[in-house]
């Protein structure tokens, strides 16, 4: 979609009900003509997701509990959601779009499945950062919390799902207490620095090399899914949810 200055770009889509629609991109030769003010593209072209959590008990009877982030402390909002679904057999846990954030808050979260503390692997670090206490890498360990949730346990993932998210999706499946349903996650691993470039720039880059238990490397290579979903356009038009649907019957066998 990205269009160079002074030029055009045609594209066809289809629109949610199904007809096609062709459009032109026009990018001016000087981008001070472009539209000035507080909104920014990417917030028009990004999925906006509600910060909280959701939670529900499915007609299968399942539960579904949806966490968004990491990045905010929701953590007695999960805790409310599953205590309230600590009867149901089996639970599907979103986290598709979840980009990560607060160590602390998913080791938190991940706790309540756990019967005892974990080790999901190490973080390695090239050089000795202050932010990281001078140290070259990192035991990263999830300590049990109670109530434990005993029933079976299914993710939903996606290439939005990175850094502190795959860490808290290996704290389940390397433990052995969840299976993976949709596609495969960034594989950042996160721990990332900052710096400004010469004018409005900025970079960010990990800093973090994160090995699994089984010593494999988990920076550009993320988690594949034990079932891989791909949706399709029929998906979006009848408002079907295919990575659900995939996990309750997981869930159900």
């Amino acid at each position: 979609m990205n269009t160079p200055a002074g030029e055009s770009r045609t594209i066809t889509f289809t629109a949610a009900n199904g007809k096609q629609h062709t459009a032109t991109l026009n990018c001016p030769q000087d981008l001070s003509q472009l539209p000035s003010g507080e909104l920014q593209i990417w917030e028009l072209e990004q999925p906006r997701f509600t910060v909280e959590i959701q939670s529900r008990k499915l007609a299968s009877g399942l539960g579904y509990i949806r966490i968004p982030t990491f990045g905010e402390n929701l953590v007695e909002e999960f805790d409310l959601a599953l205590d309230g679904l600590l009867d149901t057999p089996g639970l599907v846990l979103d986290l598709r779009g979840n980009g990560g954030g607060n160590t602390r808050y998913a080791f938190a979260v991940a706790g309540r499945f756990l019967d005892e503390s974990f080790s999901i692997g190490q973080d390695h670090f090239r050089q000795r950062l202050p932010q990281r206490g001078w140290r070259l890498w990192l035991d990263m360990r999830v300590k049990p919390r109670k109530p434990v949730y005993s029933g079976d346990v299914v993710l939903l993932t996606d290439s939005g799902c990175m850094s502190t998210t795959e860490q808290f999706i290996l704290a389940l499946v390397d433990s052995g207490r969840a299976q993976v349903v949709g596609r495969r996650t960034a594989g950042a691993t996160g721990n990332p620095v900052q710096f400004q470039l010469v004018g409005d720039g900025r970079a960010r880059f990990s800093t973090g090399d994160f090995y699994r238990i089984d010593g494999t490397r988990l920076e550009g290579v993320g988690i594949i899914p034990d079932i891989e979903v791909e949706w399709t356009l029929d998906d979006f038009y009848q408002d079907r949810d295919p990575d659900l649907e995939a996990a309750e019957e997981l869930l159900n066998w």
